[in-house]
C-alpha cells in the first residue's frame, strides 16, 4: 500500500486545533495515511510513504513511520518543482516497487491545495482514480471492492466500487491519524529513509497540489 505526502515548508497558522507535530503535513494527507495504515493492517501489506522534496521532507516522512509505515522513500528535488513534474517523477519512482494494490492520497496539501497531484499521478501510471472521496468502506480482510463516496457539486454524492489498483485521494474529514506511540517515535528517528535522485528543478511559478 502505497501513501503519498506533500512536504510543506512550516507556516504560521492562527488555527488552535492544529497539530504542531504535522505542521508541514495537511489534514487530508495525515487521512491518507491513516486510511492506508488501515488497509494494510486489514489485508498484511506493507505501508511504502513517499515524498517529493528536499531533505527537510524528511519530516513527514518520519512522522508517518512513527505512526506505523513501513518503508519511507524521498524523491530528492527542491522546493517548488511543479506538481506535474513532481508525480511524472513519483509515477517512476512506485513502477519500480512491483506489486502495488492501492495508492492513497490527501486531496489538498498544506501549501496551495490544488489537488492536481493525484488525478496526474494517476494518469503517468494509467490507473483509474477516484479523488475527493468522503468516505471508504472496505471489504473483507481489506480486500477488493473496496466502497467509496466522493462529494460533487450542489450537494450530490458519487458511489463508486474500487476493484483492483487506483489512485484515492480523500479528503481531512475522512479520518483522524493516530497518535504515534512514543517508542516508535523514537526509533522512527533513526528508521533508514530511501533517497532517489532526481533531475527536478524549481520554477518561478510552481503549481501545487
Amino acid at each position: 500500500v502505497v501513501v503519498c505526502v506533500k512536504w510543506a515548508p512550516p507556516r504560521l497558522t492562527d488555527d488552535p486545533a492544529a497539530d504542531e507535530r504535522f505542521g508541514e503535513m495537511s489534514a487530508a494527507d495525515q487521512a491518507a495515511l491513516e486510511v492506508g495504515l488501515r488497509t494494510a493492517q486489514s489485508s498484511g501489506d506493507d505501508v511504502v510513504v513517499v515524498t517529493v522534496g528536499p531533505q527537510s521532507a524528511d519530516k513527514v516522512l518520519r512522522d508517518a513511520l512513527a505512526c506505523g509505515a513501513d518503508r519511507a522513500i524521498r524523491i530528492d528535488a527542491p522546493a517548488g518543482v511543479t506538481t506535474q513534474d513532481a508525480a511524472s517523477s513519483a509515477a517512476r519512482t512506485l513502477s519500480a516497487l512491483g506489486s502495488i494494490s492501492l495508492i492513497w492520497c490527501g486531496d489538498y496539501s498544506a501549501d496551495r491545495g490544488s489537488g492536481a497531484f493525484p488525478a496526474f499521478l494517476a494518469a503517468h501510471l494509467g490507473l483509474e482514480q477516484s479523488l475527493g472521496l468522503i468516505r471508504v468502506d472496505f471489504g473483507d480482510g481489506g480486500s477488493f471492492p473496496l466502497e467509496v463516496v466522493r462529494r460533487l457539486d450542489g450537494g450530490r454524492r458519487e458511489r463508486s466500487r474500487v476493484n483492483s489498483t487506483a489512485v484515492l485521494s480523500v479528503e481531512g474529514s475522512v479520518v483522524r491519524l493516530r497518535r504515534a506511540p512514543l517508542g516508535r517515535t523514537l526509533s522512527a528517528q533513526s528508521q533508514p529513509i530511501e533517497v532517489v535522485a532526481s533531475a527536478l528543478s524549481a520554477t518561478d511559478s510552481p503549481i501545487e497540489r
